[in-house]
């Protein structure tokens, strides 16, 4: 197939092709890479792409590296606590929060900042 301008249509296609040839390319290096929001014109398509490293988090990097500040422990990293009636998983830190940086995660996947106090009392008393 031959394009010659570059429509709907013809995104599609370059689309696929593109995903296809990263993930071919990219897999000996153990890295993924999708193609993101297209945007074109007649003559040119640009687009995101975003590579990821398979089996790393950064949150959970984040939070083992400065949990001891809070007195946590690295093994806290996706324990469950309970605020206010609700159960919530220590899904990441942000050290820059000095009032809320202990982030948890509802079970509907909503995330929340937590006092490291109230999550590192929490978890005592369980």
């Amino acid at each position: 197939m031959s394009i010659n301008k570059i429509g709907k249509e013809e995104c599609k296609v370059i689309r696929a092709t593109v995903n296809e040839a990263l993930a071919a390319a990219l897999e000996e290096l153990g890295v993924k890479a999708s193609i993101g929001n297209m945007t074109y014109t007649g003559d040119t398509v640009s687009f995101k792409t975003t590579v990821s490293v398979d089996g790393y988090n950064a949150d959970e990097t984040e939070f083992k590296k400065g949990c001891w500040k809070y007195d946590l422990k690295p093994a806290d990293y996706g324990r469950k606590f309970e605020n206010n009636g609700e159960v919530f998983t220590i899904c990441g830190l942000k050290p820059r929060s000095r009032k809320y940086p202990i982030i948890g995660r509802r079970a509907d996947g909503k995330k929340f900042k937590f006092p490291a106090r109230v999550v590192a009392k929490q978890l005592a008393d369980m």
